[in-house]
């Protein structure tokens, strides 16, 4: 009997001291998995972690996070850094502050903060210079937003949660095209088809000449900075080319002109290649499908 008293005795002191160690255990932030003792926190939630850039189009882009609830953040701080597939890495700079006060504490807090062109090559400097203009960007240029978490105890918390920026071409996507085209023994047929401009750089794009885009024939549609008066509008001229891998040689029609309406976004284009009964010409009408 006495030996059973021990035991429930033994049991229940090594309980209490289970319980004991169990009391001076650092609490762990199971975010991070860190005692936060140490300092932890200052999370923050990317809402707008990729987003185009499209050039001539794009004025300013709203990036959005959620600053997790946890302990007090001042402020974030936005950096940016600008990256050129051709010259490689600017510096990163600090480009603006969310100011949230603490107001984290017990709630996630939504912010937000607007850029522009202005704003995101703010103090960049790339190989000695400044940032280009826009308009001579590359497709697969980009810039990289960071945020860096300022916590009421002076700490700088750098988050994984960036918004990627990618420059693109406001140019690329559906269209529906009609028109004809002109072959010179089979006479005339209608076109009328749904296409797809693929961008090439900032202002060029490709995609299938009249119906033959089902024989490898495609055409370069580039819109150009010189413009012609059209029904007392101005519109910016049309290059018609050839990309790579065309299956023939492709150019504006002439005599006929080659126009981009930046009032509703369409191509008029007359462009042609030459074969081996003479000129096949495509007049076509190209206009944007927006959802």
């Amino acid at each position: 009997m006495k030996k059973n008293i021990y035991k429930i005795v033994g049991l229940l002191m090594v309980i209490q001291g289970l319980f004991f160690l169990n009391s001076c255990t650092e609490p762990v932030d199971y975010f991070t998995g860190e005692d936060m003792n140490y300092g932890t926190g200052g999370l923050i939630e990317s809402l707008t972690a990729n987003v185009p850039y499209k050039v001539g189009l794009t004025t300013n882009i709203d990036l959005n996070i959620d600053v997790l609830a946890g302990p007090q953040i001042s402020k974030v701080e936005v950096y940016c850094q600008f990256t050129s597939k051709a010259n490689g890495q600017s510096t990163n700079e600090l480009i603006g502050t969310i100011d949230v006060g603490g107001a984290n504490a017990n709630a996630v807090v939504s912010k937000s903060i607007s850029v522009d062109y202005a704003k995101l090559t703010t103090g960049l400097v790339l190989n000695g210079a400044s940032i280009p203009v826009e308009t001579a960007l590359a497709i697969g240029d980009y810039f990289t937003v960071t945020y860096v978490s300022i916590m009421d105890d002076g700490r700088s918390v750098v988050n994984n949660d960036k918004s990627n920026i990618a420059i693109a071409n406001k140019y690329a996507g559906p269209y529906h095209c009609v028109g004809t085209f002109d072959h010179p023994t089979a006479g005339v047929r209608d076109v009328d088809e749904e296409k797809y401009l693929t961008p090439i750089d900032i202002t060029t794009c490709w995609g299938d000449a009249g119906d033959l885009g089902y024989a490898g024939y495609t055409v370069t549609l580039s819109v150009e900075t010189t413009t012609v008066v059209v029904g007392g509008k101005t519109m910016f001229t049309v290059n018609c080319g050839t990309p790579p891998g065309g299956a023939a040689e492709m150019a504006n029609y002439p005599g006929e002109e080659n126009y981009y309406d930046p009032a509703t976004g369409e191509y008029h284009v007359s462009y042609f290649y030459v074969g081996g009964t003479g000129n096949r010409i495509m007049r076509e009408v190209w206009t944007p499908i927006v959802d």
